[in-house]
């Protein structure tokens, strides 16, 4: 296949990334697969055509950014990052152990971080216009399910998401932050807990929701966002997820678009 744009996916290997890496392919844009099990996916029939580099990021400090920056600088433009990664809280916060607490905070938070501004440098050389797409859920999935540590998680994210939006106005004109807090979705998430998935979103249906407004296939609503865009994504029984453009946060303030 002859591809004219890649895609990054921040952890791509299972689940909703792999879901969006296989939207991806099929809409004619390279997926960068960015994850630990990265052996596992590069058997994986439906990802053919993708590109892998391994990273584990709650080890970031063995990481090495050479392989990205070459498929960076090689292939087609990047013109997608999507920040997906992430692992589930087995415990209360009360009940997890230090080394838990670190490996949970360093996959969700730190390890990005470290990953994510090596992308941004190599795209500000490149001068590269894109667009930034950080998952994380729904903030009532957030407090139903995890409680305060994962709560942090999605104020951060949120918050970088906008941030991110005010950086890119700045670098890189023309290129958009969008932020996505989906609800709870039939993935190996839940796979080791005892919460019933029966009625949980279709990561696939997630996926092409996503590219609807990330691809150009929703640009209208792109276009209205003035450079970042919340998707909040909400399971709807029976029938299609319902999606929304306000964003409530936990700082208290409430914001439509």
């Amino acid at each position: 296949m002859e591809f004219q744009e890649s895609a990054i996916i921040l952890g791509g290997t299972r689940g909703l990334g792999r879901e969006l890496a296989i939207d991806l392919l099929a809409n004619g844009v390279r997926p960068i697969i960015m994850g630990r099990n990265i052996l596992e996916a590069q058997q994986d029939s439906d990802l053919s055509g993708a590109v892998f580099a391994h990273v584990d990021l709650a080890r970031v400090e063995r990481w090495s950014s050479k392989v990205l920056l070459n498929l960076m600088q090689c292939g087609p433009p990047v013109t997608q990052v999507y920040w997906v990664a992430g692992i589930r809280q087995r415990a209360p916060l009360h009940l997890m152990a230090a080394e838990e607490i670190s490996d949970f905070m360093s996959t969700h938070i730190n390890g990005p971080m470290v990953v994510l501004g090596a992308i941004y440098k190599a795209l500000k050389d490149l001068e590269n216009r894109t667009h930034f797409i950080t998952v994380t859920a729904a903030p009532s999935h957030s407090l139903r399910c995890s409680g305060a540590l994962y709560q942090s998680v999605v104020a951060f994210k949120t918050e970088w998401a906008l941030r991110m939006s005010e950086q890119l106005h700045k670098d890189l004109p023309g290129s958009f932050s969008t932020l996505v807090l989906p609800n709870e979705m039939k993935t190996g998430f839940w796979s080791e807990s005892e919460v019933r998935t029966m009625d949980f979103m279709d990561p696939a249906t997630v996926a092409e929701i996503i590219g609807d407004h990330v691809g150009g296939r929703n640009l209208g609503m792109r276009q209205r966002s003035r450079g970042f865009l919340p998707v909040v994504i909400d399971r709807s029984l029976p029938g299609r997820p319902v999606v929304s453009y306000q964003l409530t946060m936990c700082l208290g303030h409430k914001t439509s678009y």
